[in-house]
């Protein structure tokens, strides 16, 4: 890679550039193309690789979006009044920098487009934003998980009606000690919580709903390391999941038997993918553990494990009408 980035490859580079621009006929100007061409590829791929401008991963999508604009490029080099190299690192900082713009605008649409079908996706949207209803005075923010924690055990309000097994369980938490279990099984829970849950959270505790909104908002700061594995997922599942999407479409409307063979193929092909990411959601997406859990609250493991299992046995009573 270094040779290509000496001063005699850029002084070489850059006078056969200003020859060819230069050069009054087409028969001069194809003597010098192929070089020019090859070179000036070569130096926009491994630009922004040695400069660290972009992922590795999406530089192969970038030179493909950049190399289209190759010819106006290398024309346009005379007027820059730079060194070869440096004229193109500043076209790579900049054309990085609007790929990756554009590359995060078209993911974010896809995987909202993705979450819209509820047949295919099965995580909604994550921690909107919760205005207190329980009380027209907000109280003071937790700092900590476990001060949140704390603060749901001591703190009741006025109940808000829900249905019969929220009030049949409402009617359960009402120590310390069986919130806190209650609490422990939240935090053990996989990040697919909506707004509609975390209200109805609010309504068994009788809490604050602010006070729940910021217990949920410190969980989720103690599970961000899984955030990028979660985007990164989300964003190859998203395009698999237009790409199925697609080839839906192309079936219906195919009528020769051994294109429609390879086009349900593929199909499956990913749809098999798909719900391999999908798994990787679901696995990042998973809440602490018990031993996490058990160091927050500065419980034994065992005890954690303990209440999580009483938990679990009360909403399956609960739930199948049984005595609890």
């Amino acid at each position: 890679m270094n040779r290509y980035f000496t001063a005699e490859a850029d002084a070489f580079i850059a006078s056969k550039v200003l020859e060819y621009n230069r050069a009054p006929t087409e028969e001069q100007k194809k003597v010098l193309e192929a070089l020019i061409r090859e070179r000036t590829g070569i130096l926009l791929y491994l630009i922004p690789q040695r400069n660290l401008y972009i992922k590795d991963e999406d530089l192969s999508g970038f030179y493909l979006d950049i190399v289209k604009d190759m010819d106006r490029i290398i024309s346009s080099f005379e007027i820059s009044g730079t060194s070869y190299i440096a004229y193109l690192t500043q076209i790579c900082r900049y054309r990085c920098m609007r790929y990756i713009r554009k590359k995060e605008k078209n993911e974010q649409a896809e995987l909202a487009l993705m979450r819209s079908d509820p047949t295919i996706y099965e995580y909604g949207s994550l921690y909107e934003t919760i205005r207190p209803y329980h009380s027209s005075r907000v109280p003071r923010r937790p700092r900590t998980l476990r001060e949140a924690v704390v603060c749901i055990m001591e703190r009741k309000g006025r109940m808000s009606t829900g249905n019969e097994e929220e009030n049949a369980l409402a009617s359960y938490l009402e120590t310390p000690v069986d919130r806190r279990r209650f609490l422990e099984y939240l935090l053990y829970l996989p990040q697919v919580e909506d707004a509609a849950f975390i209200a109805g959270v609010s309504r068994v505790l009788r809490v604050d709903l602010s006070i729940i909104s910021r217990f949920y908002e410190l969980r989720r700061s103690e599970l961000s390391a899984n955030d990028e594995a979660i985007e990164s997922a989300e964003a190859i599942a998203a395009r698999y999941w237009k790409m199925i999407a697609n080839l839906r479409h192309a079936i219906t409307k195919e009528a020769d038997e051994e294109k429609l063979k390879q086009l349900t193929e593929a199909k499956e092909r990913a749809e098999r993918i798909y719900r391999k990411r999908l798994g990787i959601i679901k696995y990042a997406k998973r809440g602490m553990s018990h031993s996490r859990i058990a160091i927050v609250l500065g419980i034994p493991r065992t005890t954690v494990t303990n209440d999580i299992s009483k938990v679990k046995q009360l909403l399956y009573r609960i739930s199948h009408g049984m005595d609890y």
